[in-house]
Parts: structure tokens; C-alpha cells; sequence
């Protein structure tokens, strides 16, 4: 049904309309009548009708409109054929980039920089790193790994010396993506110039699409890196000002990320900021997370939870306290190493205040409470049995970690 506007002929005869007379010899309700004639049969079934048409699955044919440039409408004239014509012209753009209709979504195998749904699949998955940004320092803001080590011994937060003698040092105000911190390697003397930094990945991470690193660096002096990842090993020249260096690597399994220096003089460095991993031929920009997730991420791996720590429990015996931790996230192993300083710490309860002579023992037993609770054994005299104590540490000077990283 067509819209229909109300013309004079339509009036004709109806209501009040000439040829009506000045002075109607009729009732009231013959007037009446007439008055409402109109409406009730010219303007109520035309407005209805109207109504009506636009409501229908049709309706779009009946409201006139012009599209816009580069698009044809079929049929023209009415916001149906505009409508059509944008998803002609949507479809067109569609497959000039190699995605084919929106309806068929092809895959282009052969040519993966046009297949889109790749990209955004990557664009999902993000940062492959951890604390890329080197925002985490739960265990301080500088490390000397010795003069002569083979050790993996971890600085920066899910960041290792990948068993080379070096430092590794928090420097801020530097970075030139606007980050709050860079790391800084530097070589020491009796290292034979090994100064590197690794990340670790979990059950090895499958970069079945490739991958593709991007960084900032910089180094003291002019020097070659290596970088590996995966079954790849790359080489780029560092300079003393930051530059931006972005790598491509092949489909494989990689269990870490190397960054290493040779050559270098004992006291010479090499700094990064911003590194970005992601899945594909194709970098990502660095976008920095929140501070609180990237904490979350990192506190699987390692938790420190001393300075004004409170550990609630209670004595099972005058020898015996337990107490519990309550983790932020459930740790990577559930029987990590503790590490634990007892120095300041002290039980505190039934009027009394112990100090601690030993550290505590993770208690992995059947009684363990949840996995995101780790509960801890220590031995004390001149407990009252069965009574609620705290272990209380009021400082920092008293170091208490779970160590769950990969080494």
C-alpha cells in the first residue's frame, strides 16, 4: 500500500465542507455527526492507511531519500534502494581487501596479510609477554647477578639473567613510549661480556602464524644484540639513542624470549622499553595495561607479601602454629618456594609476643585450604594450644615471597 496524501476532492461532500449550508436546518446530533465526518472518514483511515505502510516489511520503499556519494540505490528514490546500495558498496570494499562478501567470509591462506579475521584474532590475543613495560618490581629495583653464574635468577617481575653475570637495574624517566620504567643490563667484569635478559613462557607458547617483536632500545655504546625466540636467533645493532626495532619470526614452539649483548666492556649497557609480542606477521601497537592486571599476571609467578603483613591462624599445639595466606591469584605450582627472612616477625596472641626464630614451612598437605590459600607451619615455643594467633611483620626488612616461577 502506497502513502496517500488528503486532497480537496476527498472533502468533497464530507462534514462541513461547501456545499454546506450557513444555516443547517438539523438536529444537534446531525450536527454533531457532521462535524466529526472528516475526521472520522477522510483524515482517521488516511492517517491509519499511512501508519500502516510504514510498518510493514516495505515500509523503507515508501520514504523517499537520497544516497550518498559513491553509492547507487536500487531502486532509487525511496531509503530501501539506499540502504541497498550501501550493502552493494559495503560488500565491493569487503572484497578489494581479499575477505570476500560478509555473508561468505572466505579465507585467503595463500596471502594471510589480506585475511583480516587473522588479524583480529591477533589483535584479541595481545601482548604474548609479561610485563613488557617493566612496570613489576616486587622483588626490589636493582640486581648484581655476580661476577661468574650459570644461575636463572629473576630481577624485574616474570624477567630472568638467563644464567649470565650482569646487573639488571630499574631506570625511569627514560623510555621513549611514555612508560614509567626501562631495564637496564649491564655487563660486568669476569662475565665474558654476557649481558642479557630472558622471559620464560609457561608449557612453551605456540606461534603456529609466526610472531612479531617490536621494542624500544639503546646501549651505552654501539653493540650487536641477539634475539631469540623460538627456533630463531636474529642480530640488530644497538645505538646510543632509543630506536624502535620490530622482528618477524616463523611458526614454531618457543619456550622464551632471549635478549643478549656480547662484546661489551665491564660497566657497558643496553637498555628496552615497551616490548611487544604478539601472534602474526604483523606488529602491534604497545598499549600499557593496568597496573593492577599486570600485577595480577605477574603475582602467579611470584607473591610477596611482607611489610605490615598479618597472617591469621591458630596453635594446634605449644610447639606448632598455623597460619594462612591469602594469595591475590592461585600461584603457577601448588608447592612453590618460600622464601622467608624471619628477621622482625613475631606471633602475637593470648597476651603474648613471640618471636620468630625460623621460618616457616609450606604445609602441602590434605588440609591446605584452597588454591588460592597457602597455609604455613611454624615451629614456636610458649604457644597455648588451640588459641588464635597472628604472625605480624611490620616492615620490609622481613623479605616473605612464593617463588612459582620457571626456571
Amino acid at each position: 500500500m502506497a502513502l496517500k496524501k488528503i486532497t480537496e476532492a476527498d472533502l468533497v461532500g464530507r462534514g462541513v465542507a461547501p456545499p454546506f449550508p450557513d444555516k443547517p436546518s438539523m438536529s444537534a446530533d446531525e450536527l454533531k455527526n457532521r462535524f466529526e465526518e472528516t475526521a472520522r472518514k477522510v483524515i482517521i483511515p488516511i492517517v491509519n492507511g499511512n501508519v500502516d505502510a510504514l510498518l510493514a516489511s516495505t515500509g523503507a520503499r515508501e520514504i523517499g531519500a537520497a544516497p550518498p556519494q559513491d553509492v547507487v540505490a536500487s531502486p532509487e528514490g525511496n531509503v530501501q534502494g539506499v540502504l541497498n546500495g550501501l550493502r552493494d558498496y559495503v560488500n565491493d570494499k569487503v572484497r578489494e581487501i581479499g575477505a570476500g562478501d560478509m555473508g561468505m567470509a572466505t579465507y585467503d591462506t595463500a596471502s594471510l596479510q589480506t585475511d583480516i579475521f587473522r588479524y583480529a584474532c591477533d589483535a584479541v590475543a595481545g601482548n604474548l609477554l609479561m610485563n613488557g613495560g617493566f612496570d613489576i618490581w616486587q622483588r626490589g629495583a636493582s640486581f648484581d647477578f655476580g661476577s661468574s653464574t650459570t644461575l636463572v635468577q629473576y630481577g624485574a617481575d616474570r624477567w630472568n639473567n638467563a644464567g649470565g653475570a650482569c646487573k639488571h637495574t630499574q631506570v625511569g624517566g627514560t623510555s621513549p613510549l611514555g612508560t614509567k620504567y626501562a631495564l637496564r643490563v649491564t655487563a660486568k667484569s669476569g662475565s665474558g661480556a654476557h649481558a642479557a635478559m630472558q622471559q620464560l613462557f609457561e608449557d612453551s607458547l605456540n606461534l603456529s602464524r609466526g610472531a612479531t617483536l617490536s621494542f624500544y632500545a639503546r646501549a651505552s655504546v654501539a653493540c650487536e644484540a641477539n634475539i631469540s625466540a623460538g627456533s630463531e636467533d636474529k642480530k640488530i645493532s644497538l645505538e646510543t639513542g632509543w630506536k624502535k626495532y620490530t622482528l618477524g619470526f616463523s611458526p614454531a614452539f618457543a619456550t622464551g624470549l632471549y635478549v643478549g649483548v656480547g662484546d661489551l666492556a665491564s660497566g657497558a649497557w643496553f637498555e628496552v622499553a615497551g616490548m611487544m609480542l604478539n601472534h602474526g606477521p604483523a606488529p602491534l601497537e604497545y598499549t600499557a595495561p593496568t597496573y593492577t592486571d599486570e600485577l595480577l599476571r605477574c603475582q602467579r609467578y611470584y607473591y610477596k607479601f611482607a611489610g605490615g603483613a598479618v597472617l591469621h591462624g591458630f596453635a594446634v599445639s605449644t610447639a606448632a602454629l598455623l597460619t594462612f595466606v591469602q594469595l591475590p591469584v592461585p600461584l603457577r605450582v601448588a608447592d612453590p618456594v618460600l622464601e622467608f627472612t624471619p628477621t622482625q616477625w613475631t606471633a602475637r596472641g593470648n597476651g603474648t609476643n613471640i618471636a620468630l626464630a625460623t621460618a616457616p614451612t609450606i604445609d602441602a598437605g590434605a588440609t591446605r585450604a584452597a588454591p588460592n590459600m597457602m597455609r604455613l607451619s611454624t615451629a614456636l615455643t610458649g604457644l597455648v594450644s588451640n588459641q588464635s594467633y597472628v604472625l605480624y611483620c611490620p616492615n620490609n626488612v622481613a623479605h616473605a615471597a612464593f617463588d612459582a616461577e620457571i626456571y
